[in-house]
């Protein structure tokens, strides 16, 4: 089986070649907050505005971010759109 991961500095695995069926199975690893998130993300909402709308305070915001781009294998929101466009 290929390894889409890859081991960045961070110490975070991330998402290599992807395929549909992984970008299914990473986005159903979401929670409800996640998935609003991550939908606005996808639109080109800023986190800035996620985290308002969703009226989150900047910890709890952090933590959510950093909880969807884990569960997601990428590292910002630029990247859910780039890997995840047309899969959400």
């Amino acid at each position: 089986m290929e390894n889409i991961l890859s081991e960045k500095s961070d110490g975070l695995r991330h998402i290599g070649e992807n395929t549909d069926d992984e970008k299914a199975r990473r986005l159903s690893t979401l929670s409800g907050n996640e998935k609003e998130a991550y939908k606005w993300l996808l639109e080109g909402y800023s986190e800035r505005w996620t985290t308002e709308t969703l009226g989150l305070e900047r910890t709890d915001a952090r933590l959510l971010f950093h909880s969807i781009y884990r569960k997601l294998g990428i590292g910002s929101a630029r990247e859910i759109i780039h890997c995840y466009i047309g899969t959400g």
